[in-house]
């Protein structure tokens, strides 16, 4: 049996994704549209795409609330450390354990 799927309308759409919470996808959708027409991926491949992006997504959104709740009174990155100032800290090692933090995701 072959079943055929009706036109999807826009708005039903857009309210199963926010009732869903996948801002992303939602905001994204054209785009993501635009993609599929274009690369012709396997309907396996763009979901495991969507849900990526998705996940990739989600993942900022809780780095950015954790560091929001944290307070700092600003955001510094060792791209800002003098390595010249503090010598009891070789450069190497710090880059070292954070490729090996980096490694473990």
């Amino acid at each position: 049996m072959i079943r055929t799927f009706p036109p999807a309308e826009r708005d039903v759409l857009e309210t199963g994704l926010k009732r869903l919470k996948l801002r992303r996808l939602r905001e994204s959708l054209d785009e993501l549209n635009e993609l599929a027409l274009e690369e012709e991926p396997s309907y396996l491949d763009f979901i495991a795409y969507i849900v990526e992006q998705e996940v990739i997504a989600r993942e900022e959104t809780q780095r950015q609330k954790r560091l929001k709740a944290a307070r700092f009174p600003f955001l510094r990155t060792l791209d800002g450390f003098d390595f010249r100032f503090q010598t009891s800290v070789r450069r190497q090692t710090i880059l070292d354990l954070v490729l090996l933090f980096l490694s473990s995701y």
